[in-house]
């Protein structure tokens, strides 16, 4: 019986401690950090990590025994098929389900040599696929410590911003020299940079790091997000990097400065020196097939017999790439797709396809809300108005605790943020919804009555009406923004208005557009028509965040849906999944149901109407009329059913 051995010992190297050595990946669609281990004949899966993805282990086939480095026996709970995205590759791979495994994924020679892997330890990169992939090395040594953000922040596009992290308080006794600075390999997946730094003894566990955002949209730094890591450095690695740092025109500094470079004043060594090896890794990854590796590299894993491992994989489970199945199951999980869907079967593979190409413009919770780049709202006031304030209102010990978590939401959402000093103060309130739980809202009655009255056209039902008749529309699609307010920026300027005050946290500001406000709603209507202008009463009604897109066929909804999918894309504005119902026959919108045969009232809408009691005074009467009036459109001869109800109304009845 042949036995599988993982996590055998790293022999000591010329460094002055053992590295792990740390790559960013997508292990079915979600996002974690994965270590590369040479000495590991298999790939291992946590078993914390393989329930919180929920995947299913088969514990039916042969389970051969691990065993740990020391010797020891690993619990070893299944296997599973997992799919693990390197970059814009996607991989099919079978892992070992362990319990109590230190690291959330570990890639062993199996999947190193299935993929092709070469590890660069000169320029602290990995490739992947033969040189199409390459990613970024993050190595710990043993005395690094993670540095962490200590709060919320937005780095807008093409800037650059100055990030307070901290380390753990215990972690500061181990600096007693000078210490080096280096980004964790985390920030990568926010797509942004961090410069290096070499700092004196900290003196504190709150440093500054400087980090630049050098893509055309925002990015946000969520507190406690892994930015960097801090070495400290020997006497003989202090003089070596001091010897680096004169050598490129950097000084030495004190506490939390960075070095500065008398060349680039607005752009750190560090990140000139990055940018240069990330140029240098990708010229390698070229050229990996034709050069050798250097000294200091890794020689590449040659192919093997991997007896144990070709035994459980089929060759339909081979495949290097995401199956239909694989998409299916993915897009149910997040609720994407549904049996309600009326599509041919010849073209589900296509809308399947779709959908998965563009699942990262749905937003599956609070964190995922981005923010809008159409434009920014300015609030607008009325002249030679003073600033309202109002105390918070009370709250029970339970309303507290629902407070408190939709503030922490918020918060990390990047909606709201602290507020100090602001002269404008709203209390707040808690509403219940439908299913029960709890909205938080504002009590927005004195600051609306002090800003200006902003009008946007709305469509009245006959343009609905219009568009559904001119494209003979037999698919329809409701389409419905994930919290759409909060996905709008509000300016700095008039971000001090929606301060809002509580009565045990404090008082916080929204960054975003808020609701109740009275001008939200046009600026809701203005970033859509501006986003879709060529759209709108071609195939498509906007009301507010309310989308209905018509098409005559499949094939054309689908070439629609695309359009819609890139122009929220475009605008980094997330949907709701489980609010959007694509491919209907039948659709309910704004209180009446569509069809291809027509429009007609919603039932639930007329049910008060059904269910109204018999009126026995005038004004009982009255107001039956008016709430019938509304839908006197479809109903038949409405004015000579309703004679003998308008007589009652005379003066001598």
């Amino acid at each position: 019986m042949r036995q599988a051995r993982i996590l055998e010992p790293i022999e000591k190297t010329n460094r002055e401690f053992s590295c792990k050595n740390l790559i960013p990946v997508l292990v079915n669609c979600t996002k974690t950090l994965a270590i590369l281990d040479t000495g590991a004949s298999v790939s291992c899966i946590s078993m914390r990590w393989a329930r919180k993805l929920n995947i299913h282990m088969n514990q039916n086939n042969y389970i051969q025994p691990l065993f740990a480095a020391d010797g020891g026996n690993l619990n070893v709970m299944g296997s599973a098929i997992l799919t693990i995205t390197l970059g814009n590759c996607d991989v099919r791979h079978v892992f070992y389900v362990v319990k109590n495994l230190n690291h959330s994924v570990l890639f062993g020679i199996d999947f190193l040599q299935k993929t092709h892997c070469y590890i660069d330890f000169n320029s602290d990169s990995v490739s992947f696929c033969d040189g199409r992939v390459l990613l970024p090395l993050q190595t710990f040594q043993e005395n690094s410590i993670v540095l962490r953000a200590t709060k919320f922040i937005s780095i807008p596009a093409k800037s650059q911003a100055f990030v307070l992290v901290k380390m753990a308080k215990r972690a500061l006794s181990n600096f007693w020299t000078a210490a080096i600075v280096e980004p964790h390999v985390e920030s990568t997946l926010n797509n942004v940079s961090v410069a290096r730094m070499f700092i004196n003894k900290p003196q504190t566990e709150r440093i500054f790091c400087r980090m630049f955002n050098c893509d055309t949209q925002p990015r946000n730094i969520l507190r406690y997000i892994s930015v960097a890591v801090i070495t400290p450095l020997s006497d003989e690695s202090d003089s070596y990097y001091m010897g680096q740092a004169r050598a490129n025109g950097l000084s030495r500094t004190d506490g939390s400065q960075q070095l500065q470079s008398a060349r680039a004043p607005h752009c750190s060594r560090g990140f000139l020196r990055q940018e240069k090896q990330q140029e240098n890794c990708q010229q390698q990854a070229c050229t990996l097939q034709n050069k050798t590796a250097r000294s200091n590299s890794t020689k590449p894993l040659q192919q093997k017999e991997n007896t144990h491992t070709a035994d459980m994989l089929s060759s339909s489970e081979t495949q290097d790439v995401f199956t239909l199945a694989d998409k299916i199951k993915y897009l149910k999980s997040k609720n994407l797709l549904n049996d309600s869907q009326e599509i041919e079967p010849e073209v589900y593979p296509q809308f399947v396809s779709l959908l998965y190409e563009h699942r990262d413009i749905f937003a599956h919770s609070a964190k995922d809300i981005t923010e809008c780049n159409v434009m920014e709202c300015d609030l607008l006031l009325e002249d030679n108005t003073k600033p309202v304030r109002s105390r918070p209102y009370r709250l029970s010990d339970d309303i507290r605790k629902v407070v408190d978590e939709q503030l922490d939401e918020l918060l990390e959402a990047g909606v709201i943020a602290e507020s100090d000093g602001s002269q404008f103060a709203s209390p707040i309130i808690i509403v219940k919804k439908r299913d029960g739980s709890a909205r938080f809202c504002l009590d927005m009655r004195k600051l609306n009555s002090i800003s200006k009255p902003l009008f946007h056209e709305l469509p009245l039902l006959e343009d609905i009406i219009d568009v559904i008749t001119r494209n003979k529309a037999g698919k329809l699609s409701l389409i419905d923004l994930c919290s759409a307010y909060h996905q709008i920026k509000v300016s700095d300027k008039s971000s001090y208005q929606t301060t809002f005050v509580t009565p045990h946290r404090g008082a916080y500001r929204y960054l975003r557009l808020l609701q109740g406000h009275r001008q939200s709603p046009y600026y809701m209507c203005l970033v859509l028509n501006k986003l879709f202008r060529n759209e709108i009463g071609n195939f498509l009604i906007i009301y507010l965040d309310d989308l209905l897109a018509c098409s005559e066929n499949t094939e054309k909804h689908l070439q629609h849906l695309r359009v819609i999918f890139e122009r929220f894309r475009q605008g980094n504005l997330k949907l709701h999944p489980s609010k959007c119902h694509f491919f209907q026959h039948t659709v309910k919108y704004l209180g009446f149901i569509f069809s291809p045969e027509g429009v007609k009232s919603d039932p639930e809408k007329t049910a008060a109407i059904r269910a109204y009691q018999i009126p026995k005074r005038q004004k009982n009467v009255r107001s039956f009329l008016a709430m019938a009036n509304f839908f006197r459109r479809y109903i038949k001869d409405y004015s000579e059913t309703c004679y003998p109800l308008y007589r009652l109304l005379q003066k001598k009845t």
